[in-house]
């Protein structure tokens, strides 16, 4: 078993439609969660 400890975070992508609506899609990120799926891998 492997433990990873560590912040969580989400990073904010910024994207525009056509319309010139701007919108925000949630992306996982954070050294904790980053580590823990390259050592899953």
């Amino acid at each position: 078993m492997i433990v990873v400890g560590g912040d969580n975070l989400i990073d904010m992508i910024e994207s525009t439609r056509d319309t010139g609506t701007v919108m925000f899609a949630g992306a996982r990120g954070g050294s904790g969660y980053n580590t823990a799926r390259v050592v899953g891998r």
